[in-house]
């Protein structure tokens, strides 16, 4: 009767134990992360290049449009220019940076590296331009800073205003 009892016991644990793990329910069972994302937990793990609570937003979403530019570069000013910021197709990280100073086509490349930075890798943006290389960040109110180095030494300093 002893051993009757215990094995009831046994059973009735083991079925209870059963039970309540089935009942459990996946916390990423109903989450739809985006963009490669990883669900854990309950919360999407984004990708680089991208946020949102289910990584549906591009970090370059917020800084593509229309911008007024005023330069610095050492001691001399320049501007205002107007420049326009556009995605890369074929990067989620890449946007290109084009206007005009003066009279001459000026064109960047950028790579996002945060939410709010990205880096300016070093290339020429014009015909007879030096070289540049620098990085930037991207302000709460949409304001963007980029400050990189020329080829001959001077470092100057971008401030971008959306129009």
């Amino acid at each position: 009767m002893k051993n009757l009892s215990f094995l009831t016991l046994l059973t009735t644990l083991f079925l209870v134990m059963t039970l309540t793990q089935s009942c459990k329910t996946d916390p990423c069972e109903e989450i739809a992360c985006q963009n490669g994302a990883i669900c854990a937990e309950g919360t999407c793990d984004c990708t680089d290049g991208y946020e949102g609570d289910l990584c549906q937003t591009e970090w370059r979403a917020k800084i593509l449009g229309d911008y007024t530019v005023n330069q610095a570069c050492g001691a001399a000013t320049y501007g205002p220019y107007d420049y326009t910021i556009s995605a890369n197709p074929d990067d989620a990280l890449k946007v290109s940076f084009d206007g005009i100073e003066g009279t001459r086509p000026v064109h960047f490349d950028f790579t996002m590296t945060g939410e709010k930075t990205f880096n300016v890798p070093s290339q020429v943006p014009c015909s007879g331009c030096l070289s540049h290389e620098g990085s930037g960040t991207i302000a709460d109110n949409g304001n963007i800073t980029v400050t990189y180095l020329r080829s001959d030494g001077v470092t100057c300093m971008d401030n971008l205003t959306p129009r």
